[in-house]
């Protein structure tokens, strides 16, 4: 893997500054409004068949990560915790990159693009068996 720092082009937005804004905006409605999970409609797959989806627990996963309840929030849906939590370090260090004038550039190799597409394909369904274990000894 060659990881190099190089100069940023002011010519386009990073796109992590984006992610950092919906975070800021999403962190804010969160604080303001912590009876969110109330109205937002339970998830039907899980209704129907009585076992999480493999999506079931991310907005409740990103409401607590947005009150700073980063344990709950993990054991409530991981994957998507460890995904807000890269998203949110995406947009702080674009933040960062923009005041510094530099980026960091990673270039993996063939194998390492493989081995990550590898870890996120299997990532989904342990999330999903870890959900549904997590549902089964949460009932006892």
């Amino acid at each position: 893997m060659k990881i190099e720092v190089t100069l940023l082009k002011t010519q386009k937005l990073h796109p992590g500054l984006y992610f950092f804004f919906i975070g800021i905006i999403s962190f804010l409605f969160v604080h303001y409004f912590p009876g969110i999970l109330q109205i937002i409609p339970p998830c039907q797959f899980r209704e129907w068949s009585g076992i999480p989806c493999p999506t079931c627990g991310a907005t409740r996963a990103g409401v607590l990560l947005g009150q700073f309840q980063f344990y709950k929030a993990f054991i409530t849906n991981p994957l998507f915790s460890i995904i807000y939590m890269a998203i949110a370090g995406w947009g702080l260090y674009s933040v960062l990159a923009l005041f510094v004038k530099k980026q960091l550039t990673v270039s993996p190799s063939a194998k390492e693009k493989m081995a990550v597409k590898l870890v996120i394909l299997l990532s989904i369904p342990v999330n999903w068996l870890y959900m549904i274990i997590y549902q089964v000894v949460s009932k006892h």
